[in-house]
C-alpha cells in the first residue's frame, strides 16, 4: 500500500480503524480481486475433474441420470450448459465488481 495514502488519512484526522476501512481495505480488495476471481473460476471448472473422485456435483448427478435413463448426449449437454452458465455468471460478476471498484482503470465515471 502506498505510504502517502496512509499519511494523508492520518493527517486528515482519521484514526487507524478509519484509515483501514476507507483507504487500505478498498485498495487491497482492488488488487486482490482479479486473482481471487480467477481462482474461483478455476475451482468451478475443476469440479468436473474432481467428480471422478466420487464428489457428487453436476457431473456426478449427470452420470447417475445417464445410468438410469441411458440418454448420455442430452444429459451431458445439459451439464455442460449448466457449467457454462455458472462460469459466465462468475466471470461477469467479477468483471462488474472490478469495474465498479476501479472506475478510473476502465474509463467510466464514478
Amino acid at each position: 500500500m502506498p505510504q502517502g495514502a496512509v499519511e494523508a488519512g492520518r493527517v486528515s484526522g482519521m484514526g487507524r480503524f478509519m484509515v483501514m476501512r476507507r483507504i487500505l481495505l478498498p485498495l487491497a480488495i482492488r488488487q486482490a480481486l482479479p486473482a481471487y476471481s480467477h481462482e474461483v473460476i478455476s475451482m468451478l471448472k475443476a469440479t468436473a475433474l474432481v467428480s471422478t473422485i466420487t464428489l457428487l456435483d453436476v457431473t456426478g448427478l449427470a452420470r447417475a441420470e445417464v445410468s438410469a435413463t441411458y440418454r448420455a448426449v442430452e444429459i451431458f449437454l445439459c451439464a455442460a450448459v449448466i457449467y457454462l452458465a455458472l462460469s459466465l455468471l462468475v466471470t461477469r460478476g467479477a468483471g462488474w465488481l472490478e469495474r465498479r471498484l476501479s472506475p478510473y482503470k476502465f474509463g467510466t465515471p464514478a
